[in-house]
């Protein structure tokens, strides 16, 4: 015998959601979240860059945004340009696998070693 499915009793108006959604979502999520103030350097403009996403939470706890600067844009006399910063998680991933592969190179070499001379005695 199934149970009864209980009602909550507060209904939830979804129109109410999405405006309140789209409110923080424009306050957080901006074309300045994305392209931060201009810095006059000399005869340079400097304008930061990041990626930005928005997504619903982590476990329910409302509305979660996250900026990753990716670069800048360098304006000068000749023009303007994009310019990448490195990505520090890449760089950290890189490192660790020239790490795994430097082991294992090692590693091999020992073994190769340890077969020979166990050859050579025999």
């Amino acid at each position: 015998m199934k149970k009864p499915i209980k009602r909550r009793k507060k209904e939830i108006d979804i129109h109410e959601v999405l405006k309140d959604v789209t409110e923080k979502v424009e306050k957080t999520a901006n074309v300045k979240t994305v392209f931060g103030d201009p810095i006059k350097i000399e005869d340079r403009t400097i304008i930061p860059v990041a990626t930005v996403s928005v997504s619903d939470g982590r476990g329910g706890a409302g509305l979660h945004v996250e900026s990753k600067p990716v670069g800048y844009i360098e304006i000068t006399k000749e023009g303007a340009k994009f310019v990448s910063t490195p990505d520090s998680t890449k760089i950290a991933l890189r490192g660790i696998l020239n790490g795994v592969f430097a082991v294992g190179v090692f590693g091999l070499v020992a073994i190769i070693k340890a077969f020979k001379k166990e050859k050579k005695s025999k």
